[in-house]
């Protein structure tokens, strides 16, 4: 009786907090294209926490596993994707970004 009240336990167990929809799956290295264009100038992107350049630069590596990308730019709200890098892919995944203007 103790193992069938520990399942029902467990399937009523909601979502833990901070799990948003399922990562994009992307190959090892992604692009971006940021939208509206006085945005994608100076847009600046981190990747875990680091920053590692400008969107509009050339692609970015990643390494596999599950990446917090952030994307910033004057004047607008930051954007979060997460991703999940499959190893193995060097063809560019482009990412497209349409930022929100600050009110």
């Amino acid at each position: 009786a103790g193992d069938r009240s520990q399942a029902t336990i467990t399937e009523a167990r909601p979502e833990p907090v901070g799990q948003g929809p399922a990562p994009r799956i992307v190959g090892g290295v992604v692009t971006f294209r940021v939208r509206p264009e006085d945005a994608a100038a100076d847009a600046v992107v981190k990747i875990d926490g680091l920053v590692r350049g400008l969107a509009a630069g050339s692609g970015m590596t990643l390494r596999p596993g599950r990446h917090e990308i952030v994307i910033t730019a004057p004047g607008f709200m930051l954007e979060t994707i997460v991703v999940e890098a499959r190893a193995g892919s060097s063809t560019p995944t482009e990412i497209d970004v349409v930022m929100t203007r600050n009110q």
